[in-house]
């Protein structure tokens, strides 16, 4: 960035400059940023026609701008949670927003990914007249259309929570993989979406609790009260850190769990059904 202007038209009453050089002649060109985040984290460039820039205005929301190449011309601008990119920079994978306050409510996630070699009207579902949708297509849970406001669960029982650490790109594949927990169960979810975020092929597996976690040789490592609150709910001890293909025929995947006195062990391995397709490179 080299430096910061006042617009009358921005939203923040500012622009950020930026000065982009092509590596092939050392053309250069400048790009304002209309919508800027107060704070850049990341720029990516797509293909050769578009840069991803990564920002926030909070500590936990990310905001998105995709800009055109070479101009700068802004194609979309959007915020989401633990967004995530494809080895190939095609792809980002994220969590709906949803407010920083949204009252006495109960919060249930969307899982998105959005097709940034796209237009951002391919990009966001019109399903229903007069119904808003935000930017990206849902892959999980079914029946999720990404309309706005659309993050509200009838009680907590029903909410769809996110017990992994962010969504994670499977080797150099075009299928994202997260856990999600819901109505106390734990379930393992693939979405492979090398036809295109419109197209995900989505594999849900059930994980056994009851194999992950042992709460009968628990009992005497933690405190009784401890012991009597997670005995209601196993399922909430278990939080992944990690999800990888491992080396294995037929193909697996592997999850590297966050330590816990009651687990059985620090990695599951999960067999595969389906196998990621169109790894990088090969289109």
């Amino acid at each position: 960035m080299d430096a910061s202007e006042p617009c009358n038209k921005c939203p923040g009453g500012r622009a950020d400059v930026f000065t982009a050089v092509k590596r092939e002649g050392g053309e250069s060109y400048e790009i304002r940023l209309t919508k800027p985040p107060g704070q850049v984290d990341e720029l990516d460039v797509v293909g050769e026609s578009r840069l991803a820039v990564f920002g926030r205005n909070t500590t936990n929301a990310a905001l998105v701008n995709i800009l055109e190449l070479p101009g700068g011309t802004e194609l979309d601008s959007f915020m989401c949670y633990d967004p995530s990119l494809s080895p190939d920079h095609r792809f980002l994978a994220y969590l709906k927003p949803f407010p920083g306050h949204p009252g006495p409510v109960d919060i249930t996630n969307e899982y998105v990914v959005y097709d940034l070699t796209q237009s951002p009207a391919s990009n966001r579902f019109n399903l229903r007249q007069g119904v808003g949708y935000d930017a990206g297509m849902p892959v999980y849970p079914p029946g999720a259309t990404n309309a706005t406001g659309e993050f509200v669960a009838s009680d907590e029982w029903s909410a769809h929570v996110l017990v992994s650490e962010g969504l994670f790109w499977l080797g150099q594949t075009d299928a994202v993989a997260f856990v999600d927990r819901w109505q106390g169960a734990i379930n393992l979810v693939v979405a492979d979406v090398s036809q295109g975020a419109r197209q995900p092929k989505v594999e849900v597996q059930l994980l056994d609790s009851g194999k992950i976690v042992d709460m009968a040789s628990c009992r005497n490592k933690v405190a009784p009260s401890d012991f009597d609150n997670w005995s209601k709910d196993p399922a909430s001890l278990v939080s992944v850190t990690d999800i990888t293909l491992a080396e294995a025929v037929p193909p697996q995947l592997r999850l590297t769990l966050a330590p816990h006195p009651c687990l059985t062990s620090n990695t599951v391995e999960v067999p595969l059904g389906m196998r990621p397709s169109t790894p990088v490179g090969s289109r």
